[in-house]
């Protein structure tokens, strides 16, 4: 506890660095999600990442395969994934959403639901009331935004 009294003491923490450290953590965790997804463990890993709650899931690592093959058919019984970014990251985001929707996940990205004409606001808001994960796509981009 001494250590952390005297850590306290010579670092003195700002505002900003707590908002710059927070925002390298979940940086660090959406890149270990997207490294999770590339080898293929979304089912199992990433979407618990994405939701705050399912580290547990990565200490399971010799069961991914079996739970993967468990909720193969459950994937498609999955609520809306609303997935929230930045213009400038359009081509990573459409890249990702076709991927999860090659998982029969279902994938709300405002560029591929929202045809022409329609009323985007209203739209958006329904996608997110009936949205059961919200994947946050955090980049340089996005945080300057």
């Amino acid at each position: 506890l001494s250590w952390l009294i005297l850590f306290e003491k010579r670092f003195r923490p700002t505002r900003k660095r707590y908002w710059i450290t927070l925002i390298a953590i979940v940086g660090t965790y959406l890149m270990i999600a997207y490294v999770l997804l590339i080898f293929g463990y979304y089912v199992s890993v990433v979407i618990p990442l994405v939701t705050c709650c399912g580290i547990y899931s990565l200490v399971r690592g010799p069961f991914l395969r079996q739970e993967l093959e468990r909720t193969r058919s459950k994937r498609t019984k999955r609520g809306l994934i609303f997935v929230a970014y930045s213009r400038k990251d359009e081509e990573f985001v459409l890249e990702l959403a076709d991927r999860l929707q090659k998982r029969k996940l279902n994938v709300w990205v405002d560029q591929l639901r929202l045809p022409g004409g329609v009323d985007w606001e209203q739209q958006t808001r329904k996608a997110l009331e009936r949205c059961e994960k919200f994947l946050i796509i955090l980049s340089p981009a996005s945080v300057k935004s």
